[in-house]
């Protein structure tokens, strides 16, 4: 909704009436119950031109299967300003669960979807996919790797469980909005521009934007819509306060200031001498140093640098707070015309018109005005985009959605084409060239050699020298400039015809992934687009006796009966077609007696399709005696809760362990005293000749803080399996340094290399190129040998005593 803002015109409300859709012109339904049935995704039950929710309530009828990513239109709202009010039973935000031939499907209520003012149920498991430039981290994956095609953004943190409704890209950095009407952002903080309130430079993964009470102006503020500029930010919030953060050196801010920046959010001015006094916002656009906003009577106001026009007020002053663009006098295109979108280029401005015309003003260095007149012109007040036969791509065609970027503009047509202009040198226009035109031409869409061959656009989004598309079919489509991978189709090749992004690999991201939306722009190199993903079904079980399926904070009784080891097993399950990511690699046990249980086996990193792995826990001895673990069992998938459960039993003194092959069944724990207990190990294999056999995989950094009751340190261990005893000794620091292992007791060093100084321990000073025998006929006589270390010319060797 911030630089592409799609336009509905009357032929459009129209057609949707004549397929079945019910065509409001009232501004209020009189009705308590309101009723919408889905029978498709493309349905859309209520028409209106400015909608009325107070009072009424809302049932929804599901009669299809909706596939993974569907959002649902319920209110088309045509006017320009909000839906007054919410259903009383569907408030903003609040989870719809709608359901078809018995599976149930949760969708978020969102009163700001489709064109920034329609009521649509969101698909809510959302996903981000982000590729091109990432030297700021603006990608947020958590790297400042660039990226030629797309990658996920990280989620398991701030985003973790939220429904994304937006992005927008600046220069260097991202903005991110979810349902909850908060913001986010990653990538550059020059200038403060990612509205965090802290001095670093840059991150990589997404950040909460401050809403600290006195600080922040975004204290307890819904956001509903965000824009991004060069370097700095814009939240309009739902009681009609617009905030700015960021770089302000030509006042793009709007709150009365000119200084480097600001990194908490201000409020923009709207007081009486401002023309935001008295109107409601319902869109904005930010662009390199000036900022746009339309307000629900289809007035525009503007503020900021305006040394080429793009304020649009008759002049070239800059503006430190807003001023009104000019449509009072028969000199501006826009006098008697309602703005219904608006989008901020570098020097230059767009306005789309209810009858579907474009008004532009500002620089026409490059042709960016596309009204055909000399590059050198400047208009200091709005003039129309050519329409002209047989000069203008736009002719005959209506407008429903445009985007300006730093050199060239987008426009979108109601029948699926995309006109562009302006500069033209590394293809960004898509045309075929790379010359420079001032007035609208096709994107190319003919032929095998254009990727929009066939296609129907959608959506667009406009770039610093390259342009992205999103078509009917859920293909994106870019072209231009592509030093940093922002095409996103594998190469930094740079297209003058319109390419595929790469959805089709397993590589992407974007792989069998339905994209709601592409992020709206100013002048970046890096592309971000929404996508749903399937909502996960995960589901822990605790089996064997009794057998039950564990819910959040459930229950576990180990009993109190059982000598030694007690083990409960959990099952873990994802019912999806797509893989499903865990939290933890391993179970967290907490809790004041946490080392009284084990876990058997490693929760892997994530789950396949449609499968379960079992997780065993065990019950084991401690010193601390009837207490209680926690185990925490989680997806990052957004949808997904944690299941917690509580594990409780009487802790006994003993436990024991049965070893079954050299790779073994330990113990894994964090023990810290095991001096009142006693251990019991059962060997039950043949164990080859230098075996180890770890019992305690300790998974804590300190040692074991003492040794089992029947079990010290360097004591001899005898182990029988089928006749044959072996003789081990116990060490309480092996594996990683602090894991209890039995040592086979028979060991030998071999030693080479250089000899001077009697290092290698063989009774001479002669150098060896093969491995020698050590002299253990003398102190090392039976004795276990559990490390060596080397220094430059003599040689350390420790012994289990």
């Amino acid at each position: 909704m911030c630089n592409a803002r799609t336009y509905r015109p009357p032929f459009f409300r129209l057609l949707v009436a004549m397929i079945g859709c019910v065509t409001f012109a009232l501004t209020t339904l009189q009705a308590a119950t309101v009723s919408a049935t889905f029978n498709a995704a493309s349905d859309t039950p209520i028409t209106a031109v400015g909608y009325t929710a107070t009072g009424n309530t809302l049932e929804i009828t599901l009669g299809f299967a909706p596939p993974v990513g569907t959002n649902l239109t319920v209110i088309k709202n045509t006017a320009l300003p909000f839906i007054s009010g919410t259903f009383s039973n569907v408030p903003n935000g609040s989870t719809v669960n709608l359901a078809y031939n018995g599976t149930t499907y949760p969708f978020v209520a969102w009163y700001y979807g489709g064109t920034g003012n329609d009521l649509v149920l969101l698909w809510p498991t959302t996903g981000l996919a982000a590729w091109g430039n990432n030297s700021s981290g603006q990608l947020g994956d958590g790297s400042t790797t660039r990226r030629t095609t797309p990658v996920t953004v990280v989620q398991s943190g701030v985003l973790a469980g939220k429904t994304v409704a937006q992005v927008a890209r600046g220069s260097s950095h991202t903005l991110i909005l979810t349902t909850e009407g908060k913001v986010y952002s990653s990538g550059s903080n020059t200038f403060g521009q990612l509205g965090i309130a802290i001095a670093t430079a840059q991150t990589t993964t997404p950040v909460a934007v401050d809403t600290t009470e006195g600080l922040s102006a975004l204290f307890g503020k819904r956001v509903i819509s965000i824009a991004a500029g060069s370097s700095h930010s814009l939240a309009l919030c739902s009681d009609g306060l617009l905030v700015a953060w960021g770089r302000n050196d030509t006042a793009q801010l709007g709150d009365g200031f000119v200084n480097s920046g600001r990194s908490t959010p201000g409020r923009v001015i709207d007081a009486f001498y401002s023309p935001l006094y008295g109107r409601s916002v319902v869109a904005v656009s930010a662009g390199s140093g000036h900022t746009l906003a339309l307000c629900s009577d289809g007035t525009v106001a503007s503020w900021g640098l305006n040394g080429s026009g793009q304020l649009g007020d008759g002049s070239t002053t800059r503006r430190d707070w807003p001023v009104a663009v000019n449509s009072s006098s028969g000199s501006s295109a826009l006098f008697g015309r309602t703005v219904v979108a608006i989008s901020a280029g570098t020097d230059h401005s767009l306005a789309l018109c209810a009858d579907g015309a474009i008004a532009s003003w500002g620089s026409n260095l490059d042709g960016t005005i596309g009204d055909g007149s000399p590059t050198t012109t400047v208009r200091t007040t709005a003039v129309m985009v050519g329409t002209g036969s047989g000069t203008s791509a736009l002719f005959g065609k209506s407008v429903v959605a445009i985007a300006a970027a730093p050199t060239h503009s987008l426009a979108l047509c109601s029948d699926g084409t995309v006109a562009a202009w302006g500069l033209n040198g590394v293809g960004e226009l898509g045309d075929g060239s790379t010359t420079r035109r001032t007035l609208p031409v096709v994107v190319n869409n003919t032929g095998g050699s254009s990727a929009l061959y066939g296609r129907s656009v959608i959506a667009i989004s406009a770039g610093r020298q390259n342009s992205l598309v999103l078509c009917s079919d859920n293909t994106l489509v870019a072209w231009g400039h592509n030093i940093a991978g922002q095409l996103g189709d594998a190469s930094t090749t740079t297209r003058i015809l319109p390419v595929t992004v790469n959805s089709a690999s397993i590589t992407s991201s974007l792989w069998g992934r339905k994209v709601s939306a592409p992020g709206a722009t100013f002048g970046s190199d890096h592309s971000l687009v929404i996508y749903g993903a399937p909502t996960p079904t995960f589901k822990v079980e605790l089996l064997g006796n009794p057998t039950q399926t564990l819910s959040d904070a459930s229950t576990v009784d180990f009993g109190t009966t059982l000598p030694g080891k007690e083990v409960r097993t959990f099952r873990i399950s994802n019912g999806t077609p797509n893989s499903l990511p865990l939290y933890n690699s391993s179970v967290v046990l907490s809790g004041p007696d946490s080392g009284a249980f084990a876990l058997l086996d490693a929760l892997p990193a994530a789950l396949p399709p449609n499968a379960s792995t079992d997780v065993r826990i065990a019950l084991i001895g401690s010193t601390a005696g009837g207490k209680y673990a926690t185990l925490r069992i989680s997806s990052n998938t957004p949808a997904v809760s944690p299941v917690t459960i509580t594990l409780t039993g009487t802790i006994h003194n003993n436990a024991s362990v049965t070893l079954t092959s050299p790779a073994n069944d330990a113990l894994v724990l964090t023990p810290t005293d095991l001096s009142s207990t006693n251990i019991a190990i059962t060997l039950d294999f043949v164990a080859k000749a230098g075996t180890p056999l770890t019992v305690i995989k300790h998974t804590g950094v300190s040692f074991i803080g003492a040794p089992f009751k029947n079990l010290p340190n360097g004591s001899t261990v005898n182990l029988s399996y089928n006749g044959t005893t072996y003789p081990f000794i116990a060490w309480y620091y092996g594996g990683d340094g602090n894991d209890l292992v039995l040592l086979w007791p028979t060991v030998g060093l071999s030693a080479w290399g250089d000899n001077a100084y009697g290092q290698l321990g063989d009774n001479s000073t002669t150098s060896r190129t093969t491995p020698i025998a050590v002299y253990q006929s003398g102190v090392l006589n039976g004795k276990a040998i559990v490390q060596v270390v080397r220094g430059s010319d003599h040689t350390l060797a420790l012994s289990s005593d």
